[in-house]
């Protein structure tokens, strides 16, 4: 059958898309869909589907709603993940931070998910750059992905039997920080295990910032100078076991983990100049979280024309917080521990017609925080929250490069503060969305207009000292925010060159932003929700390929922001960047520069100004080994410079960063394939050892269970003795492998 599909692909290949008339979008989307259909095969990689024959496509191909990528062979091999992969790409106006774990696009972060299902940043850290097929870019997202600003999927390479083991480790020179990974993976049949494990630390010191504040009290102005030196360490721990199951047009998949992050310590000593008199000033912030979490998400499609998906998760979050503040003749203390429960269900369904999609979307989000504060004040904050979803989104082609795509739904918002104040009230949220299909592109222009929620931080009125004359107060009064935004934006591939560009506005009433007001002889430092807030962007992004082994990439762009929260403030920014990859064999160069910007931070009303940076990336890669040196500013120290003017208070900051300049980063990753290749000698020394062996844990196994458990693990485990027997020479790492496993799904199985 998918002979027949492949000959059909061919042949409408054959013909420019204006054959096929309105019918295009959908008669390619199937023609797509049944080529790659049965177990996700691909066009492209499957070579015992399709024998020698290869389909080669252009690295990037624009679709309706998306931008086809194939990364190059150059592209995968200086690559350690897929953020990596993505990166080598140099998508135009595609922002890719590999260190950070995000994806972004002119300021709108995009949502992640692997073969179709959503997707943390850990999966992306662990997969293996040979394993990507695909990436489906989605900048105008329709269908499952409506819900989200930008999609990314990654299409990875589907195998029945066999694994891999992958362990990367990135060791900083300059200041003292780490990350260290492993991760396994085993195939075997309709299911794929995987366990993978990490963690890192950081400890920085020396950060410096000198600091002049200006309190403006009713009895007069007090001028405070301080130099201050920061030393912080961080930690973190995670790991993760998943089950995978995928059959036909059905995929599940389930995870449990555990994660915890913590910074021990971070500790300030200053000297400080106030009224004239000097003294020392003493701080130090201890945080700790520990949180387990658990989900489930899945896809089936049928009829070829409908898709239906869903996604349910759980966590609880254990986070404690703990602040000592000490100067002259002034002391404060803050503690504050914090229960939060989280639970999240969502589910989709999709439709395709000849000229139109349909998709409707629900979801229920709930929130439980429960938090207590002692120290110098005592209080204590227990906050439920609640958000109900339904959404509608369609799409229509008027002709075979014109669409329209709309959204309308609601959200029903719940708060119950402190079990006394209870807010609930209607969100609506409208888009609308004009598609044009040019010769070398897309041009899309949309419109979207939302009430968003609050956060829990948002819903606090808490107060706190944070030294001699500032006080830190939440939000005693809350207004309903509002938000319009406007869009036009372009993208396009002329040959070797891509381009993109966008101009937005945006528009916001009720926008929360911070505000500073003097109250007996200490200024106090909160928020107000009846600020407006605009904000006009115009960026362009371009990417130039002069052959397989040299691409470069450039990007500007202007802000301007205008505040108004008690007093105005208004700020114009232009900025931008440049980076080149260059392959050399088995080594690659990437250098990159990023030109000085200042914005103004709405939410704080601060100014910021980051200074030139600049960097470069240094790759080796030798068959399975990884090996890549970055380093960042190595002549100059890296300087963020904040300031903010305002009628009770003036701050100006000056901060040096270790973290961000003068440093050296080794990484190495080792990956290893188990089981992919079958020893027929081998397997007749082996396979009577390992059938009896496991055959033997299966009987151990049928002691403790019942027995129609017993059974079905006795099978498998009788099933997986024979495909272990076959894999000579990797069989020894198997047999102990699948213990681990063995191990693993005999302790969940007691939950």
């Amino acid at each position: 059958m998918k002979s027949y599909y492949l000959l059909f692909a061919m042949f409408a290949g054959m013909f420019p898309a204006s054959v096929f008339g309105s019918y295009e979008p959908t008669v390619m989307r199937f023609v797509a869909k049944a080529a790659m259909s049965a177990d996700n095969d691909s066009l492209i990689a499957k070579s015992d589907t399709l024998g020698e024959i290869t389909v080669m496509a252009a690295p990037v191909t624009r679709y309706d709603d998306h931008l086809l990528l194939y990364p190059t062979k150059e592209q995968r091999r200086h690559a350690s993940n897929g953020f990596d992969v993505m990166k080598n790409m140099m998508i135009p106006g595609v922002d890719v931070d590999a260190k950070g774990g995000s994806i972004s696009a002119f300021g709108a972060k995009a949502t992640i998910y692997v073969n179709g299902l959503p997707a943390d940043v850990n999966d992306i850290r662990m997969m293996r750059p040979k394993d990507i097929e695909r990436i489906e870019y989605y900048d105008v997202p329709t269908g499952k992905y409506s819900r989200d600003k930008l999609a990314v999927n990654f299409v990875a390479k589907e195998y029945r039997y066999g694994g891999y083991v992958m362990a990367d480790a990135s060791q900083t020179i300059g200041f003292n920080s780490g990350n260290y990974n492993a991760s396994a993976t085993l195939n075997y049949g309709d299911m794929t295990y995987s366990v993978f494990a990490g963690g890192g630390y950081s400890d920085i010191g020396g950060i410096s910032s000198d600091v002049t504040e200006v309190f403006r009290l009713p009895s007069g102005d007090v001028r405070r100078t301080r130099s201050v030196v920061r030393d912080t360490e961080r930690n973190n721990e995670y790991g993760q076991f998943r089950l995978r199951f995928r059959r036909n047009k059905t995929s599940i998949t389930s995870y449990i983990g555990l994660s915890r992050s913590a910074l021990p310590s971070s500790a300030e000593h200053g000297t400080m100049t106030d009224a004239g008199a000097v003294s020392e000033s003493f701080s130090r912030t201890s945080q700790s979280g520990l949180s387990p979490y658990m989900g489930v998400s899945g896809e089936h499609s049928w009829n070829g024309n409908q898709i239906l998906t869903f996604q349910a998760g759980g966590s609880y979050s254990r986070n404690k917080y703990s602040r000592s503040y000490a100067e002259r003749d002034f002391t404060t203390l803050a503690d504050s521990k914090e229960n939060a429960v989280d639970f999240n269900l969502k589910t989709d369904y999709t439709r395709y017609g000849r000229k139109w999609s349909a998709t409707a979307m629900a979801s229920y989000n709930c929130g439980i925080f429960d938090s207590e504060y002692t120290g110098t004040y005592a209080s204590s904050n227990h906050l439920w929250m609640s958000d109900l979803e339904v959404l509608m989104s369609g799409r229509y082609f008027l002709n075979s490069r014109l669409s329209i795509r709309g959204l309308a739904g609601a959200s029903l918002l719940t708060y119950n503060h402190r079990g006394t104040d209870k807010y609930t009230y209607l969100s609506p949220a409208v888009n609308l969305q004009l598609q044009y299909r040019t010769r070398h592109g897309m041009l899309s222009w949309g419109s979207f207009y939302t009430e968003p929620s609050y956060g829990a931080s948002e819903m606090s009125d808490e107060r706190m000292d944070v030294d001699k004359y500032m006080v830190v107060q939440g939000v005693p009064r809350r207004h309903r925010p509002k938000y319009l935004s406007s869009s036009l934006y372009y993208s396009g591939q002329f040959g070797r060159l891509g381009v993109s560009l966008m101009t937005q506005h945006t528009f916001s009433h009720n926008y929360f932003a911070s505000v500073y007001y003097a109250e007996d002889e200490k200024v106090v430092r909160s928020n107000r929700s009846d600020s407006d807030m605009y904000s006009g962007y115009v960026g362009a992004s371009a990417t130039y390929t002069f052959s397989k082994r040299l691409t470069v990439s450039g990007s500007a762009s202007f802000t301007h922001t205008n505040v108004h929260a008690g007093v105005g403030k208004h700020d114009n920014s232009v900025t931008g960047s440049a980076s080149l990859n260059w392959y050399l064999k088995d080594f690659s160069l990437q250098p990159y520069l990023v030109l000085r910007s200042r914005k103004l931070v709405p939410s704080s009303m601060q100014m910021l100004v980051s200074p030139l940076s600049y960097g470069l990336k240094a790759t080796y890669r030798h068959k399975n080994l990884y090996v890549a040196l970055n380093t960042g500013m190595p002549f100059n120290d890296w300087k963020q410079h904040v300031w903010l003017d305002t009628p009770a208070y003036s701050l100006d900051n000056e901060t040096c960063s270790r973290g961000n300049s003068r440093y050296l980063s080794v990484s190495v990753s080792y990956s290893f394939d188990f089981g992919r290749r079958v020893e027929r000698d081998a397997a007749a020394v082996h396979i009577k050892f390992a059938a009896v062996v496991h055959i033997h844990a299966a009987a151990v196994v049928c002691r403790v269970f019942s027995d129609a458990a017993a059974v079905q693990i006795k099978n498998r485990v009788r099933c997986a003795s024979v495909y272990l027997a076959v894999c000579g020479r990797t069989y020894v790492f198997m047999f102990f492998v699948n213990f681990l496993f063995l191990f693993i799904f005999i302790i969940m199985s007691f939950f």
